[in-house]
């Protein structure tokens, strides 16, 4: 039987967090879906764990990739494998809740004009909300997210919010994602989402977060040392060099001009000036040269 949904989980070296994350979607009541963990050439024992854990599933499918193209191409690898009419992509350090599927399913099925639906995501660590809402402020350049931080006994939350795009679980027609080109693997890792989002809004296909849709988000997997810049999304050089580098394209992509004339003016570098410096005083030389090779990579290496 054909799935309903498609729930593609990208990987690397979380073995342990990804079985729990998938664990997690197969206990979602009713819904008729298939899992696609696509693991981006992990590097650890995660290939040999999960195919122990899930080999006897039929509901499961694992595909790796040969090399290491990072999150957006291997979220389009999963997208190019997925046979369900909609498609959830969710990060592998999520516990979603039992009914959470449905009730994103619901949203698609009950409003023709909406093309892509987030979930409330819960700070796991803090039982706090991440977002009921995400968007840019283009004059400074940093995302926007609604009642990021509140409690949720604080807000009560219900019904459907207007969004742009949503971090870390979120589901879309599978005709809006291949319409849009699926994900810009050029990004890499860090503002793919963004934009993906802001390619589906210029569709004109509505976005929302469904309040009731949950899922607890894990996140900030570094210890000691290297948690404060797991915080800041710069705990490797890599991951920085990408951040700086498409903080630049992303706002060339999308914010008015003026923005970007101030950006380019102000932000770009006094960005680059705090991630530098905050880098240098915990120690780390190497992220501080990535996030200064990226800005620079950003502001003056045009796709």
């Amino acid at each position: 039987m054909t799935p309903k949904i498609s729930v593609v989980i990208p990987t690397y070296n979380r073995a342990e967090m990804l079985c729990a994350c998938v664990d997690s979607v197969l206990a979602n009541d009713g819904a008729s879906l298939e899992i696609i963990v696509v693991d981006d050439a992990s590097t650890d024992d995660t290939p040999d764990i999960f195919r122990a854990r899930f080999h006897n599933d039929p509901r499961v499918r694992y595909l790796r990739n040969d090399r290491n193209p990072l999150a957006a191409q291997t979220r389009n690898n999963g997208l190019a494998a997925a046979r369900g009419e909609a498609v959830l992509f969710l990060d592998n350090d999520n516990l979603v809740a039992p009914d959470m599927i449905a009730r994103m399913a619901a949203v698609l099925d009950d409003d023709a004009t909406i093309g892509f639906v987030g979930a409330l995501s819960i700070q796991a660590r803090t039982q706090t909300i991440w977002t009921l809402g995400s968007g840019y402020n283009f004059f400074t350049s940093r995302p926007v997210n609604a009642h990021e931080g509140d409690a949720l006994d604080a807000v009560k939350p219900a019904g459907l919010y207007a969004t742009t795009y949503a971090p870390n679980a979120f589901m879309v027609r599978r005709s809006v994602a291949e319409a849009v080109g699926g994900f810009d693997g050029r990004y890499g890792i860090m503002y793919e989402e963004a934009d993906f989002g802001y390619r589906v809004a210029a569709t004109g296909c509505k976005a929302v977060i469904c309040a009731e849709a949950r899922t607890g988000h894990l996140g900030l997997v570094a210890k000691d040392d290297t948690a404060p810049l797991r915080y800041l999304g710069i705990e490797s050089p890599l991951r920085t060099f990408c951040f700086a580098r498409n903080r630049s394209w992303f706002m060339r992509r999308w914010a008015p001009w003026w923005c970007v004339v101030g950006y380019y003016l102000f932000f770009a570098h006094a960005f680059c000036a705090y991630y530098c410096l905050t880098a240098l005083r915990h120690k780390r030389p190497d992220i501080a040269k990535a996030y200064f090779l990226g800005t620079l990579a950003g502001l003056w290496r045009y796709r």
